[in-house]
């Protein structure tokens, strides 16, 4: 099911999911996370784009992700929501946009399809409801900019 969808443009490689009742949701990007594509909290994630910057349309489903053949890059971690809204948030939106999803436990999945040109993606974001706690994270479609090291890196500093 569709929850909602926003058009984002993203620079620094970044967007950022995160519970709205989260503190702080700005995290410290090691090589390593760089290097996997994504750093993370409980309630926080970011995920790093194919390209530096550009735009993005957002469609977020209540769903568990199903491969459609078209994501050049797709991650899964572990997400857990405290209130009854998320934010998505890119460093070049004003503010953060919401969206309502229950509280819980969540794999949220992040799916990304590049768009015809170097600066425009399709980005599908999927919250599977789990009743006990997904414990790690998973490269699902890697891409040739990800070098990961494994076990994967599951915790991120909160910026300062």
């Amino acid at each position: 099911m569709l929850i909602s969808s926003f058009q984002i443009y993203f620079s620094y490689s970044q967007f950022v999911i995160f519970d709205e009742a989260s503190k702080n949701v700005g995290l410290d990007w090691s090589d390593r996370h760089f290097s996997q594509g994504f750093a993370r909290t409980d309630s926080a994630v970011s995920f790093r784009t194919l390209f530096q910057f550009g735009s993005a349309d957002v469609k977020i489903f209540y769903a568990v992700f199903k491969r459609q053949g078209d994501e050049e890059r797709v991650i899964s971690v572990p997400f857990h929501s405290m209130s009854e809204h998320a934010c998505l948030f890119a460093p070049e939106e004003d503010e953060p946009l919401r969206f309502d999803i229950e509280p819980g436990d969540y794999l949220l999945t992040s799916a990304q399809v590049p768009c015809g040109d170097e600066e425009s993606l399709l980005i599908r974001l999927y919250f599977e409801k789990v009743y006990l706690p997904a414990k790690k994270s998973a490269i699902v479609v890697k891409d040739v900019q990800l070098t990961p090291q494994y076990p994967l890196l599951e915790t991120a500093r909160v910026a300062e």
